[in-house]
């Protein structure tokens, strides 16, 4: 019915403009394409003319426009007003100007589009107002949105509409855009052209005053982003990966308050009992406001739980414990050092010492073993004294209350295999041999090496490293060194062994001297060197921080907690799979400036890669290294200079180990 009516509107419309006054023409024309770019338009007398705009046919005249696809149009020009009949839902009413044509394109029960007649529909400068209120301003081609702003209408209730700024049409469909929400939201980024829901790179501003930035797939975020909560909130930031929404993956959280400040690890799957409404599972790390570790483990609901490690300080000094975790309690078998040094490996429960356990005291030089309850050793128990070197001198066989010894037991002196009946009340020794009793003086070693090699790397694997680690720690251990040693360590292994390497510098002293080596794989990327664990997979920038170790960390344990000698040594400027995010990644290492005392040997200069090759076992730099550092009487700064001599020649120049030095006092490994 709708179409017979508008039939008879057309055939009234043209009843009117024949029955005119005037004489009007009357044209059959055929466009050469679908974009009316140009026509061949016929009169009754035979006459032709070749046109590209409406404009070129006069101002009174009729013509029937045939298109190659088989539609038409019917056109109606009188005294510079125009009609144009496209289908039975479409027409245009115009007016020529400039000679251009200006109107009106309308879509029934759709919109109505006002601008320029260009073309098959309306470009350049327009606005559509939609039949639901909405409209939009902007650029156009052939009615095709290009870029402009679009507008909601206004809601009950609200004092303005929402609205939306589109950067990039496709196809009539925006790609991207921000969109201003009238309850003070705002949205931004890539859409997909089939839902027009944010997919790609997005950024979304909330009424609360959060903000989000980042991946997105078809609306939740996806990928790499950072949120950033409102200032009322417990949560200031969170960084890393998601997945439908919620974190899933690497990532960092930072939070309020006094205790755990940040959140740094692995957010596992979506198991059943591992992840729970966006709670932290996993395999993660806490960090306090300095970024210093004070949790790397097991995680499930954002509590402590299975095997972590953990450092406190409590009252000024630093606690660490080293076990299993129930709900963030210890729970299970662990060790905890205290901040005097002292440590405790055994059973915990809820927290405290509990069941068959181990107390040291390394300053004293005891041991007390034996059952413990509620956090003391009571009942049967042993307590042992060792001499300087770590061997036992001797050995009491009592029962202990609440930590002291009490009541009669047997002394055993061990050099001599000599026993005694002795006697303890609540700790405090009943009898005539005190003097045999104390603790003899124990020294503290002075010298503590880190030494790391990494040879079974996911990608990229090497052949000498790890054997070079090995060869590094026996020559330091002659050097009168306490040698910590990791080979092929994963990210949560570098880690802790940083922490454990840090928690002993502050338990023996500033005046130690302290050494790190590492030998495996590493990059500089913007300027800083980062070591990669044998887990390493780095795809993109933002994987750097929570998949590589930042040699700020060494440099940071070393100023904070030494004041006497610090070496870095680096035997790793080797090629890596690892930075394939840049087009063009650097090469080798940056050069590093250590604080004041500080010594940095790398097996190449700054901006090369190390070549390969074996010295006695070894790879060229650490294998002269080490054969440098046995010379007596030797400043570390010639040990160095040597073995860049040494390597000089056995590549014929190719590759230069450098040093670079603020020591203010000589340091030898040995020294006769």
């Amino acid at each position: 019915m709708l179409f017979f009516i508008k039939m008879k509107i057309f055939l009234l419309l043209a009843i009117f403009f024949s029955n005119q006054t005037f004489a009007l023409s009357n044209f059959e024309c055929d466009s050469v394409d679908e974009n009316l770019s140009g026509m061949v338009c016929s009169l009754e007398d035979g006459s032709v003319k070749t046109i590209s705009t409406l404009f070129q046919l006069g101002k009174n005249y009729e013509a029937k426009i045939n298109f190659p696809s088989g539609k038409t149009w019917d056109v109606f020009a009188k005294n510079s007003s125009i009609k144009i009949y496209i289908d039975e839902n479409t027409s245009f009413s115009g007016k020529f100007k400039n000679k251009k044509i200006y109107g009106d394109w309308k879509v029934a029960n759709f919109a109505t589009y006002t601008g320029e007649l260009d073309g098959i529909g309306i470009s350049g400068d327009a606005e559509i107002n939609f039949e639901s209120g909405s409209y939009f301003k902007g650029e156009l081609k052939n009615n095709i949105r290009l870029t402009g702003t679009y507008y909601w209408p206004v809601k009950k209730g609200m004092d303005k509409a929402d609205y939306e700024i589109c950067y990039k049409y496709e196809d009539n469909r925006c790609l991207k855009s921000k969109y201003f929400f009238a309850e003070g939201e705002t949205q931004e980024g890539e859409l997909d052209p089939e839902t027009g829901a944010l997919n790609g790179f997005g950024k979304t501003t909330f009424l609360s005053g959060a903000i989000y930035e980042g991946s997105y797939r078809q609306g939740l975020r996806h990928g790499y982003g950072e949120y950033y909560f409102s200032e009322d909130h417990e949560f200031l930031h969170y960084k890393g990966h998601w997945k439908d929404g919620k974190e899933h993956g690497f990532g960092e959280t930072e939070w309020k308050g006094d205790g755990y400040e940040s959140y740094v690890g692995r957010y596992v799957k979506f198991h059943v009992g591992e992840y729970k409404n966006g709670q932290l599972s996993g395999q993660g790390t806490y960090l306090d406001k300095k970024r210093d570790i004070i949790y790397q483990g097991g995680i499930l609901n954002g509590n402590r739980h299975g095997k972590g490690f953990t450092l406190a300080y409590i009252d000024g000094s630093l606690f660490s414990l080293n076990g299993e975790y129930k709900n963030d309690i210890a729970n299970g078998f662990g060790k905890l050092q205290y901040g005097d040094g002292s440590t405790y490996e055994g059973n915990f429960l809820d927290g405290d010492p509990h069941g068959l356990g181990t107390m040291t005291y390394p300053i004293s030089g005891t041991i007390d073993r034996g059952i413990f309850s509620d956090g003391d050793l009571n009942g049967n128990g042993q307590r042992i004294i060792l001499n300087a070197d770590g061997t036992t001198y001797l050995i009491i066989d009592i029962n202990f209350k609440n930590g002291n010894m009490h009541g009669n037991g047997e002394v055993t002196f061990v050099d001599n295999n000599t026993s005694y009946g002795v006697e303890y009340i609540d700790g405090i020794y009943q009898g005539e041999l005190q003097d045999l009793l104390d603790t003899p003086n124990l020294d503290q070693p002075k010298r503590l090496a880190l030494v790391i090699g990494n040879d079974n790397y996911l990608n990229g694997p090497l052949s000498n490293a790890v054997s070079d680690s090995q060869g590094m720690a026996n020559q330091l251990e002659t050097s009168n060194f306490d040698v910590m040693h990791v080979t092929d360590v994963d990210y949560d292994s570098f880690e802790r062994a940083i922490i454990e390497f840090k928690n002993k510098l502050k338990l023996m002293g500033p005046s130690t001297t302290a050494l790190f080596y590492y030998a495996g794989h590493a990059s500089e990327v913007d300027g800083i060197n980062y070591l990669y664990p044998i887990n390493s997979v780095i795809n993109t920038k933002y994987d750097l921080n929570i998949k590589a170790i930042n040699m700020n960390k060494i440099m940071s344990a070393l100023e904070h907690n030494i004041q006497a000698v610090k070496i870095i040594i680096l035997d790793a400027c080797r090629d890596n799979p690892f930075i394939t995010f840049q087009r063009s990644p650097s090469i080798g290492l940056a050069n590093m400036n250590g604080p004041s005392g500080t010594i940095i040997s790398y097996s190449t200069s700054p901006g090369q890669v190390a070549l390969d090759g074996e010295v006695g076992g070894y790879g060229i730099y650490t294998g002269n290294l080490i054969s440098s550092m046995k010379t007596p009487n030797r400043t570390i700064e010639d040990v160095f200079k040597e073995t860049r001599k040494a390597v000089q020649k056995l590549t014929n120049n190719k590759q230069t180990p450098w040093s670079s030095s603020s020591l203010t006092a000589d340091f030898y490994f040995v020294k006769e």
